[in-house]
Parts: structure tokens; sequence; C-alpha cells
């Protein structure tokens, strides 16, 4: 990190949220809404596509509002991160790079 920077290779942080922890913010932000459904298909579109053009993709929005940005800070629901879910994900990589770069840094 001689620059001190790092261009990510996904659009943004929210990106490297793997397909299991998106599901896991939507059942968070929609409970018995009516637009469940239709958010829902959104977001099934979203995660069939192929993971280099979604890492770049614009997140499903969640009715009105940007996808459930918050949803996973909410301290009455347990959220559990698996790390399969990044090594699947392809994440895994980039993030043990940063990480590295990061702790040579220091």
């Amino acid at each position: 990190m001689e620059s001190r920077s790092h261009m990510l290779e996904r659009r943004d942080q929210e990106h490297y949220l793997p397909p299991e922890a998106l599901r896991k913010v939507f059942e968070l932000c929609y409970e018995d809404q009516p637009v469940r459904a239709k958010n829902e298909l959104e977001l099934n579109d979203y995660l069939a596509l192929p993971l280099g053009e979604r890492s770049f993709k614009a997140l499903p929005k969640a009715g009105r509002e940007a996808f459930c940005k918050n949803a996973f800070f909410n301290r009455q629901t347990e959220f559990v991160w698996l790390d399969a879910w990044f090594e699947d994900d392809g994440a895994w990589p980039e993030m043990t790079r940063l990480a590295e770069a990061i702790a040579a840094a220091i």
C-alpha cells in the first residue's frame, strides 16, 4: 500500500456481502410488507447474475430506499456471518491481500 490507496475489485462495500448475507438482510427488512414479493424477485434476479456482472450492478432497492443498508446493525436481531460465505463468493482473496497490506504498513 505504498500509495495508501486501493481500487476495490467490486463497486462498493455492499457488493462484498455474499448472497447469503444479502438474503438475511432482505429478511430483516421485510416482515409483512406488500412490496416484499416484487423486491424479492429483483433480489433473485440480481443474485442470479454472474459474479463479475453482479459486482458492479446497483443493488436492488428496498421500496423507495437503498437496499436496507443498516439492517444487520439491528441489535435486537442476531446476525451470524459465516467465513464460508465469503470464501464461496470469492471476496476472501482481496480481503486477505488488503489486511496483509495494512498489517505490513503498520
